[in-house]
């Protein structure tokens, strides 16, 4: 599922650029808000991104209308732009982890999920011998 997402993730971005968006920037990562967080607690976070279309949560990328001020999914993005191809001047692909970090951060999850099933499948024949 994890690698399904990530795939679709990249082929958005692909067909971004193929399409003629070549402005991008990078998010800063959501531990660097930490610090700010505890001090001003009451206003509402800076980098919490919502889809204008279909109110999705954007956590690693989001395309920017600085013409609309919109904020848009990579899907919206591109029915947007196909569309109306003239707001490729306004727009920027914003994301928070390039394509070898995604594959980085996968490989990470998959070792944790190794280790815990490996972790699991040893403790349960420990207790399997406890019980003989």
């Amino acid at each position: 599922m994890i690698l399904s997402i990530k795939q679709k993730e990249v082929d958005n971005r692909k067909l971004l650029n193929s399409i003629g968006l070549k402005t991008s920037e990078r998010l800063p990562l959501p531990d660097a808000n930490v610090k700010r967080r505890k001090i001003r607690p009451a206003q509402e976070e800076e980098g919490d991104y919502e889809c204008e279309i279909c109110r999705a949560n954007l956590f690693v990328s989001l395309v920017t209308n600085s013409h609309e001020e919109g904020v848009y999914c990579l899907p919206h993005a591109i029915e947007l732009l196909t569309k109306k191809r003239h707001h490729l001047k306004y727009c920027k692909l914003m994301y928070t982890y390039d394509q070898v970090e995604l594959n980085e951060l996968i490989q990470k999850l998959q070792d944790k999920i190794e280790a815990k099933s490996q972790k699991k499948s040893s403790q349960g024949k420990q207790n399997a011998s406890i019980l003989k």
